[in-house]
């Protein structure tokens, strides 16, 4: 079976109180900064801030961001041999939305570099800044639970653009929405339930696209090379989907078909894949029972385990990572915050 369900790139930070919550480094791309590399410098502060705090780092398309702005305090000549240059900056680290441009949370931070010149004491400076402080804990805190707010408020909105997203067949965009509810909402599991309705959505979907191509490909031409596309296409067909067994069917019309033309070739094809197919059988059906198992020992609504849950809500997260790399960038609106 050629699906798999991949390992997911969106690491859970189960420890935090936060976990879940999406923040999006952003920079003004043309702000001001003595050092040329300073801003990738910067930029990459505020990633590993993301991190380090118990936060996700998001893609550069979330209404939610993070933002720095520094301000020079002081410069000032270190005597010695050779002598060196000395900053001093204040840094201002802000949290919002983006989009409206409200403030959540600000603090500051001042920080200091020395170096041979301007531009390494100016990045040493950068460097310097401390991402794990009491200041940055509370920036965290109250930016935190701004962001939660905003989904409580908005809660019914949330789920009615998902299910507006399913009603036009645009699943990756449902899944996209669904996977940005933090952990801290009170409605989280229930996201986390409507997330994997929608990824057996679209998986299903797939699926029944796939069996009407194959069909076609099959009855347009039954040949050699179009029994061996529609086969391909047919080994993608999940065996818990409902069109499993109609797979099956065709798979054995082509089987048929194939022996009728007595293509030796093609007839040593097709066992491979139907040994392929039956170990993908077999496999999926132990894996089945397991979850069967699974479910019965912890009695939950859901009728496949916990782990084919995590499974599917990790898969979808990997879908929603992927959709949002192809999103449109935003227009970040944050005048007035520093």
């Amino acid at each position: 079976m050629k699906r798999l369900l991949l390992i997911g790139t969106i690491v859970l930070v189960a420890s935090s109180s936060w976990a879940q919550i999406h923040l999006t480094p952003y920079l003004p791309e043309n702000m001001s900064l003595k050092s040329p590399s300073a801003y990738n410098v910067l930029l990459n502060k505020l990633n590993n801030l993301i991190s380090q705090n118990g936060l996700v780092v998001s893609d550069n398309s979330q209404r939610f961001i993070i933002t720095c702005n520094c301000v020079e305090v002081s410069k000032h000549i270190v005597a010695g041999a050779p002598n060196k240059v000395a900053y001093i900056l204040d840094c201002g680290f802000y949290i919002g939305d983006g989009i409206t441009g409200a403030k959540y949370a600000s603090t500051s931070i001042q920080t200091k570099g020395v170096g041979n010149n301007d531009n390494k004491a100016y990045m040493n400076a950068i460097k310097n800044i401390r991402i794990k402080s009491q200041q940055i804990s509370s920036l965290i805190e109250i930016g935190s639970k701004r962001i939660i707010q905003y989904y409580e408020t908005n809660k019914n909105d949330i789920f009615s653009k998902a299910n507006a997203c399913i009603s036009n067949g645009d699943f990756d965009e449902a899944i996209y929405q669904l996977t940005l509810v933090p952990q801290g909402c009170s409605y989280y599991e229930q996201a986390q339930d409507k997330l994997i309705e929608v990824y057996n959505l679209k998986t299903e979907t797939h699926d029944r696209q796939i069996l009407m191509q194959a069909k076609s490909i099959w009855a347009s031409n039954q040949n050699k090379e179009s029994a061996s596309q529609a086969v391909d296409m047919l080994s993608e067909i999940s065996p818990s989907s409902s069109v499993f067994d109609d797979a099956q069917t065709l798979l054995n019309n082509i089987n048929n078909g194939v022996k009728r033309i007595h293509d030796r070739e093609w007839a040593e094809y097709s066992r491979q894949q139907e040994h392929n197919r039956k170990m993908d059988v077999l496999d999926a059906k132990a894996k089945m029972q397991r979850d069967k198992q699974n479910a019965e020992i912890t009695q939950t609504a859901i009728k496949a385990s916990a782990e084919v849950r995590m499974q599917k809500i990790q898969a979808a997260r990997d879908v929603a990572v992927a959709y949002a790399i192809s999103r449109p960038r935003i227009v970040y609106h944050i005048h007035g915050w520093y």
